[in-house]
């Protein structure tokens, strides 16, 4: 943690360390901790303050307030341009593993941080749509999970899809 104060004060820097500190919060289970640092950086336009507010919210059961960040998320990561990273390409098999451990293990529920989110684009948007389906069907919209679970491919999903069903 000493290296957190130790960095660099320019705006930027102080804007990602200020994320950092919030992603730390939400990993120690310190949600209102978290919220109250990225209410106050919320007015970006980024998908991992947006990813991680709906966090907290999700852990607070504030479902509705969770879908309005989700919702913001999922555009802000658009921007980027997705690629999967080639070592996954060459190593499809070991990829789906990969994935389908981390779904297994509900790690699209963890914090992002946006540089994650600049290389991994492609599974930022799968988790984003994960736990998008996750608050529909908490909230009783079992037609928009559904659309959404019907949208996801690979096989990486195909237990989480049949858990859902």
């Amino acid at each position: 943690m000493d290296d957190f104060f130790n960095r660099k004060n320019d705006t930027a820097s102080v804007k990602n360390n200020t994320s950092e500190l919030a992603e730390y919060c939400i990993n120690q289970e310190k949600y209102l901790e978290a919220l109250i640092i990225l209410k106050n950086i919320t007015q970006e336009d980024r998908p991992d303050i947006f990813f991680n507010t709906a966090l907290c919210y999700i852990n607070a059961e504030n479902y509705e307030m969770a879908l309005t960040y989700l919702l913001k998320a999922l555009p802000a990561v658009k921007k980027y341009t997705p690629a999967m990273p080639d070592v996954f390409k060459k190593n499809l098999p070991e990829y789906v593993k990969m994935r389908i451990a981390q779904i297994d293990n509900k790690m699209y529920t963890k914090p992002m941080s946006l540089d994650y989110i600049k290389k991994f684009t492609e599974i930022t948007k799968e988790n984003i749509t994960l736990n998008l389906i996750d608050i529909y069907l908490k909230l009783g919209l079992a037609d928009k999970a559904e659309g959404l679970l019907n949208a996801l491919t690979g096989e990486e999903f195909t237990e989480y899809k049949r858990e859902r069903s």
